[in-house]
């Protein structure tokens, strides 16, 4: 039963590295006047620092104006990019584009 709940878990993640979400979504957004930060790459990595010491990397993927960020294989966050190009994610916290 092991095995068959291991194939499954690893089909799982290669079909969800497969889903290809839309290429091309880069960007720097910070959120508590600069406090914390995120930097989004086209490759589907996103850099997350506080107070300008980086303290994690995770993979995203950005479908239409949803970005899900994998905190790791069991937890996701799920973040919307607005008209005004902010993005709103869990607990209301508001990331402002830097350019």
């Amino acid at each position: 039963m092991k095995i068959v709940n291991l194939a499954f878990f690893l089909s799982f993640v290669l079909f969800v590295a497969s889903c290809g979400g839309e290429s091309g979504f880069d960007g720097k957004y910070e959120a508590a006047g600069g406090a914390q930060e995120f930097v989004f790459k086209s490759d589907g990595n996103v850099a997350q620092s506080l107070m300008g010491k980086k303290v994690a990397d995770f993979k995203y993927e950005k479908n239409g104006n949803e970005i899900t960020i994998y905190i790791n294989e069991e937890t996701s966050q799920l973040f919307s990019l607005k008209e005004d190009g902010t993005i709103v994610g869990p607990g209301e916290i508001v990331l402002k584009p830097i350019n």
